[in-house]
């Protein structure tokens, strides 16, 4: 794999991904809308106002978070680290560099879920009596605490 090509084309997303970055940032609805009056007599405009406001946001800091991984591979390439995994430290197939220029793990470590902080895989062995979502609900808890027990 030829370095020089990948870091040309890690330069070149990342300029795009900063491009993309140029997006109305206006600091209050009033701005953000470009109506004279946020107030109207439809809440639907309003929502949709505010998750089109939201979505933005996300996607602006998904922008952000691109750009320091393509910042982090740039930096990799300098210091001959960029084909191995940062965390076993294996070597990352070449045609995985061809399809995400900026990954910083091997196949297998992503499919364990470690370029996640370990926040991969959920559990698929089904529990509670053959629930297979149940998993998915319980990492956020019940309602069991002791503020949900009736008052004495």
């Amino acid at each position: 794999m030829d370095l020089q090509v990948q870091r040309q084309r890690l330069l070149e997303l990342l300029q795009q991904v900063r491009e993309t970055d140029g997006a109305d940032t206006g600091s209050s609805l009033r701005d953000y809308q470009h109506e004279l009056s946020v107030f109207d007599n439809h809440p639907a405009d309003f929502a949709s106002e505010d998750y089109q406001r939201t979505l933005d946001a996300a996607l602006r800091a998904n922008d952000a978070r691109i750009a320091t991984m393509i910042e982090n591979a740039l930096s990799r390439i300098e210091r001959g680290e960029y084909q191995y995994c940062v965390n076993c430290g294996g070597k990352i197939a070449a045609a995985r560099l061809e399809a995400l220029p900026y990954a910083d793990t091997c196949a297998d470590c992503a499919e364990e879920g470690q370029e996640l902080g370990g926040l991969g895989k959920e559990p698929t062995e089904p529990v509670n009596d053959g629930d297979p979502t149940w998993p998915m609900f319980n990492r956020y808890g019940t309602s069991d605490g002791q503020q949900d027990q009736p008052g004495k």
